[in-house]
């Protein structure tokens, strides 16, 4: 999709990464998360948690926003990995792209600028946690993930399925990517 850019998302975007998150997890969730916490999530109560989370986003932690003519069609949030055993670095805690305009490349572009982001930071390696039962979680495996770890976690009363894709190179996907003629014009390199 042309004329998309990649940016630090701002306290200004606040309310579209809300919008976008309530949406698709509406839309994705039915059946893998009780039914009474998505019926309950509200853009307005979203928003307000956004804009305090965009208010202290730093270096690697920090939400990244795919933007079209001023519209922000998709984020990515990111940071350092969180509790887990597995051996990476860095981990993507959102991804999201509007429901209207997915199966576009938006996803792969925000995962390539975050890759850039973590390697920019000194960081290698890069995950991502999945509910099982998405069947968006595909799309972690098409961009060179590989299953790292299965876990359960405690959500809303439930007890959640999910799985870990990882990527050990972020150099090497860089590379790829940059060869592929991907979103990327070369990767860089760590100083």
């Amino acid at each position: 999709m042309k004329g998309i850019a990649i940016r630090a998302a701002t306290v200004e975007d606040a309310l579209p990464i809300a919008k976008i998150h309530v949406e698709t997890w509406q839309s994705a969730y039915p059946g893998l998360v009780p039914d009474k916490y998505l019926a309950g999530l509200s853009v307005a109560d979203e928003a307000i948690a956004r804009a305090r989370q965009l208010s202290h986003s730093t270096g690697v932690a920090g939400t990244q926003v795919a933007v079209r003519n001023g519209a922000v069609l998709g984020f990515i949030n990111t940071g350092p990995r969180r509790r887990s055993s597995l051996p990476y670095e860095g981990e993507i805690y959102e991804l999201y792209v509007d429901i209207d305009f997915q199966d576009r490349g938006i996803g792969r572009r925000l995962m390539a600028a975050a890759f850039e982001r973590f390697w920019d930071s000194g960081f290698g390696s890069a995950m991502v946690w999945v509910l099982a039962g998405n069947p968006s979680r595909f799309f972690y495996e098409t961009i060179g993930g590989t299953v790292a770890g299965r876990r359960e976690e405690s959500f809303a009363g439930a007890v959640l399925q999910e799985i870990g894709y990882g990527w050990k190179d972020l150099a090497a996907w860089l590379a790829d990517e940059a060869a592929r003629g991907g979103p990327l014009d070369s990767p860089r390199r760590r100083h």
